[in-house]
């Protein structure tokens, strides 16, 4: 599976984009940006250093996850297990259709004349 941290160059890829578009918004419930950083950052909320960054709360929260963790524990398939962990399905199933679309490139480029 590809890792989040790939995603995150710059410029981020179209997965990472929809992502932050909806995680960014802020969700009554809470079900946002916050739980994602609580989820995957294991230390208090921030949420002044989260609003100050200029790439938006959600990517600031991934890039700090791949520097905590190794490449195989931040992979698109453990993203997706936090997101429904985090009541974010919608936003699982973004990731998930970018996944099969990158697959099917990546078939499609492997094609044998």
């Amino acid at each position: 599976s590809t890792s989040v941290r790939e995603l995150l160059a710059d410029p981020p890829s179209p997965c990472i984009v929809e992502v932050s578009q909806l995680l960014d918004q802020e969700d009554v419930m809470g079900d946002d940006w916050r739980r994602l950083w609580s989820q995957l950052l294991n230390r208090p909320l921030n949420e002044t250093l989260a609003r100050q960054q200029t790439e938006g709360p959600t990517q600031f929260i991934l890039k700090r996850w791949c520097k905590m963790k190794s490449k195989s524990e931040t992979t698109l398939l453990h993203l997706i297990e936090v997101l429904n962990a985090v009541y974010r399905n919608d936003v699982a199933m973004v990731v998930e259709k970018h996944c099969k679309m990158s697959n099917r490139d990546d078939h499609e480029g492997k094609l044998v004349e």
